[in-house]
């Protein structure tokens, strides 16, 4: 698409969109990584909006343009986690069991963390950092509920729930207890590890915690009993 100018000059709209949208892109995550690294630094009360402002070279305004908090730049690109469980419901491949593709993915999550734990200086201070301040285990715990949510919408289009149903086997109740209790079950195992992190290169609890979460997340998949199993996108009967 072009558009003539006054002047007659021509200008490419999506040429001038797409370098518009780098700049933007290339300012956020100059700011994100300075205000992370002030953080691990400093801790995160400590660190204003003012000094993350002035290291990154922007406008305080600059900076709330992009996130509308401290807490949202203390999470930034560290939130994948959120949205990842209700992702892997959706674009598990056609004859995957929903809660099967939900239990690789949440057992590779905690691998993923638990391997973090015990070989990543940074992510250990950012946990550091994080459970020594309330404000951001309140902030967490917010992201935690968000992705319950989204992972509850996304088991309940799996399998095909109505919520106006009258008969009540199409309620998606189900979806939201099983996204609930499957999260908590991850959240538990997680904060157990933060409450006695593991040593250093300790790869004997990154096992045993993969085993666990396994495990635990196999018994609550057992726990569900339906009437006949079918891929993604057909409708499940409650036992």
């Amino acid at each position: 698409m072009v558009v003539i100018t006054q002047r007659g000059y021509s200008v490419a709209v999506s040429d001038c969109t797409s370098s518009r949208s780098r700049k933007k892109a290339q300012t956020r995550a100059r700011i994100v990584s300075v205000a992370q690294q002030l953080f691990a630094a400093s801790g995160f009360e400590a660190v204003t909006i003012n000094e993350i402002a002035a290291a990154a070279q922007v406008s305080v305004q600059t900076v709330f343009n992009h996130v509308a908090s401290k807490e949202e730049l203390f999470f930034a690109e560290r939130a994948a986690w959120v949205d990842g469980p209700a992702r892997a419901i959706r674009t598990c491949p056609a004859g995957v069991q929903p809660l099967d593709a939900l239990r690789r993915h949440l057992v590779s999550t905690v691998e993923g963390y638990a391997r973090a734990a015990v070989a990543d200086r940074c992510h250990r201070r950012m946990i550091e950092v994080l459970d020594n301040c309330p404000s951001l285990l309140v902030y967490e715990r917010s992201l935690h509920e968000e992705s319950v949510s989204h992972l509850a919408e996304a088991l309940a289009e799996a399998w095909g729930y109505v919520d106006d149903d009258p008969s009540g086997a199409g309620s998606a109740v189900l979806a939201e207890v099983t996204a609930s209790v499957w999260m908590a079950a991850v959240r538990s195992i997680i904060m157990g590890m933060r409450s006695d992190p593991p040593a250093v290169g300790d790869d004997a609890v990154v096992a045993a915690t993969v085993r666990l979460t396994d495990r635990v997340l196999g018994d609550l998949a057992g726990s569900l009993s339906f009437a006949e199993t079918t891929p993604v996108g057909s409708t499940y009967r409650v036992a």
